[in-house]
């Protein structure tokens, strides 16, 4: 195997690795985040996530979804850019 091949594949896995987590912790917290506020355990943040669903989510939850939602559209942008300039620089990227 190429060492070309290597990288295309690592980047498409890191591509298909973010989608995953992104979509993943929307869906997650979806299905079981209280549609209610609960104030005595501080779920008062609304957060519109997965086709408008609001949930409620505490302050530490609604960093750890941006931060997830960030780190995975940055590693898409990355890889989506590292499997371009691969395109790019070679006519076959597959051999």
């Amino acid at each position: 195997m190429t060492g070309k091949r290597i990288v295309l594949i690592t980047l498409v896995a890191v591509f298909l690795f973010a989608l995953v987590a992104h979509v993943g912790i929307e869906l997650s917290y979806a299905s079981n985040k209280p549609r209610l506020a609960q104030a005595e355990i501080g779920r008062v943040f609304p957060i519109t996530i997965n086709h408008g669903s609001i949930v409620y989510v505490s302050q530490e939850e609604l960093r750890r979804l941006h931060s997830v939602q960030a780190c995975a559209i940055y590693a898409m942008l990355a890889s989506f850019v590292g499997i371009g300039i691969l395109k790019l620089s070679t006519r076959d990227i597959w051999n």
